[in-house]
């Protein structure tokens, strides 16, 4: 269809608009953006009608919005063609992936390595860490001493999170009945049997049975010493 001028919309509409006794009521019923004076000036002439416009006037007055105005309607017709084109809409770039918001985490004292690969530990309360986990039972604990570097080194934070299950090739905090612990890498699990090994190479592996395991806690990253807020 052929796109009519501005005047020639403003004398369509105007005819359209005869049959209509109380214009100004109209445009408050119908909520016409601009009200009566924006009516006016629509089928005057004086301002062109817009898109909104165009609709409620198609709608008010039962009739296809190409029968307001053919330069709407093909506008509302180009919309899916604009929205589908891949040069507008697509993209070869992943959407980021959200970032977890971090959280407090207590720290719970401090370790240093001690007779045979076991830790020394020191169970006061030390302020908090910032670290992205959603385990509500996570803990830190500070690293004191050489013994585990280069993996950890003197004033890190080790951030443990026991209810994510272990895997193997992890880092493990392994609590025992004895009352001993160990900060170690688990290498396996098998039938009763857990294997662990040293840190930095210092101690051979150490093989453990299951029932002197208390539990086996997930070392789930470290954080430096300008990690920790009070």
């Amino acid at each position: 269809m052929k796109e009519w001028t501005q005047e020639e919309e403003a004398a369509n509409l105007k005819r359209l608009l005869s049959s209509v006794g109380n214009k100004a009521q109209f445009a408050k019923d119908n909520n016409v953006p601009g009200g009566a004076s924006m009516l006016s000036q629509h089928q005057s002439g004086h301002r062109p009608i817009g898109l909104e416009a165009g609709l409620i006037y198609a709608k008010a007055l039962g009739v296809s919005l190409a029968e307001i105005s053919p330069r709407l309607a093909k506008m509302v017709e180009d919309v899916p063609k604009l929205t589908s084109s891949p040069n507008l809409i697509q993209s070869n770039v992943e959407p980021a992936l959200e970032l977890k918001k971090s959280r407090r985490v207590p720290i719970t004292g401090s370790v240093r390595g001690g007779d045979e690969g076991y830790l020394v530990q020191d169970t006061t309360p030390d302020g908090w860490v910032e670290y992205w986990t959603g385990d509500p039972h996570a803990y830190a604990l500070r690293i004191r001493g050489d013994s585990m570097h280069p993996r950890y080194r003197a004033g890190e934070f080790v951030v443990i999170t026991p209810s994510i299950e272990a895997q193997p090739g992890r880092d493990v905090v392994v609590k025992l009945l004895n009352g001993k612990c160990l900060l170690k890498e688990l290498n396996w699990i098998r039938g009763d049997e857990i294997q662990l090994l040293s840190i930095n190479n210092g101690y051979a592996p150490m093989t453990i049975p299951k029932e002197e395991v208390e539990c086996i806690c997930r070392v789930a990253g470290s954080v430096g010493p300008d990690s920790m807020v009070f």
